[in-house]
């Protein structure tokens, strides 16, 4: 799964700060500060590690997070299509996942200047990527599901 955020143009890029990342269940969070990070860890619904990594490219304004799980023997993606990291959701909630992350406007925006803000999700390499909701100020946070 790959989730890139391109930020918007109203945001200050040298102020991100990632914070968590999320899915099925394992919380990371991240050292305070934080525009990189990556990290091997372990989920309970598969055997396959998994590989986390997210960076900030400061030149692009982009920040792009890659969750993916590894076949322990080849490194490679796992040959079964079915196994990974992120199962069906359930009632466990074993399907969620978010990232996390905060940014400061640009010095000198204007009052009231419009900043909103949206991601996209792939899944297992599919076209076309998935939009997540646009966010504006006025927008309130997003809930996961009871």
């Amino acid at each position: 799964m790959v989730v890139t955020d391109a930020l918007d143009a109203n945001l200050d890029p040298s102020t991100v700060q990632l914070t968590q990342i999320a899915f099925n269940n394992v919380t990371l969070n991240m050292p305070a500060n934080s525009q990189s990070y990556s990290l091997q860890t372990s989920v309970s619904t598969s055997p396959d590690p998994v590989t986390v990594i997210a960076a900030l490219d400061p030149a692009s304004g982009t920040i792009t997070w890659t969750i993916q799980s590894v076949d322990p023997q080849t490194g490679s993606l796992p040959a079964d299509p079915l196994a990974g990291f992120l199962p069906p959701d359930n009632s466990a909630h074993s399907g969620d996942g978010s990232v996390t992350f905060s940014v400061m406007p640009k010095a000198g925006l204007a009052n009231g200047a419009v900043i909103s803000n949206t991601a996209h999700i792939v899944f297992d390499a599919m076209r076309p990527s998935i939009p997540t909701p646009l966010r504006t100020p006025s927008t309130p946070p997003i809930q996961p599901a009871p």
